[in-house]
């Protein structure tokens, strides 16, 4: 943290507080927490939380502090605003989570991507799909 004094007040209010400064806390671990700080983060990932919030955790620890199987039940269709999903979360999606994979971790994102229906409307899932194309005609 900034102050890593204050990492420990920081992640009291990540996973006590509902009110208006448990995103400001959890972004301030996401952007300048200690590497365990930023994977004491992603046991929200188990709690009920809105797609923001769900979104600057998992651009916390991913890639490297979480493993794509701890990731990937995590991953759900967006919440839409105007048929679009938006806020942090989209944006892992879209820019941050497929970048991430390494090479090791493409046979259980393939798998998981085939055996859920729903990942179909998971836009980032669109760049797995041209990842995975990319592989197999470079070989």
């Amino acid at each position: 943290c900034c102050v890593p004094e204050l990492e420990p007040t920081l992640l009291d209010i990540a996973f006590c507080s509902t009110d208006e400064l448990r995103f400001p806390a959890v972004t301030a671990i996401a952007e300048s927490g200690s590497p365990e700080g930023r994977r004491r983060l992603g046991k929200l990932l188990s709690q009920v939380i809105d797609d923001d919030l769900k979104g600057c955790v998992l651009r916390a620890v991913w890639p490297g502090l979480l493993a794509v199987e701890d990731v990937l039940p995590t991953l759900t269709p967006p919440e839409q605003h105007g048929g679009v999903g938006t806020g942090c979360y989209a944006r892992f999606l879209e820019y941050d989570f497929v970048p991430g994979l390494q090479d090791d971790d493409l046979p259980a994102a393939l798998t998981w991507f085939g055996a859920d229906a729903d990942t179909i409307r998971i836009p980032v899932f669109v760049r797995l799909r041209e990842r995975q194309n990319a592989i197999f005609c470079s070989k």
